[in-house]
């Protein structure tokens, strides 16, 4: 229905010995059965590896705190509509 986005739950989690083959892997596949509009609701981590994902980069990004957790980012169709958005927030 309009408005409405459904839901689908995916393991984002990193295990203690994950390889980023794993990691890459897990978030993958889930990002693939993804289509139109969707929200993500993770930690900064997978957020970033999603958005390189919308990049076309299927790699784990060095770690430099620039997708902080509660920031919104909107990818439509895999293209990039607004990146790490602290608005919500007041910031």
């Amino acid at each position: 229905t309009k408005g409405k986005l459904p839901i689908k739950v995916g393991d984002f989690s990193v295990k203690e010995f994950d390889t980023d083959e794993l990691i890459i892997g897990r978030l993958r596949s889930f990002w693939e059965s993804l289509e139109g509009d969707n929200l993500i609701v993770s930690h900064g981590t997978p957020c970033a590896i999603f958005l390189e994902f919308s990049k076309g980069n299927y790699v784990v990004p060095p770690w430099d705190d620039s997708v902080q957790n509660c920031s919104l980012t909107h990818i439509r169709d895999g293209k990039i509509v607004r990146e790490k958005s602290l608005e919500h927030l007041g910031e």
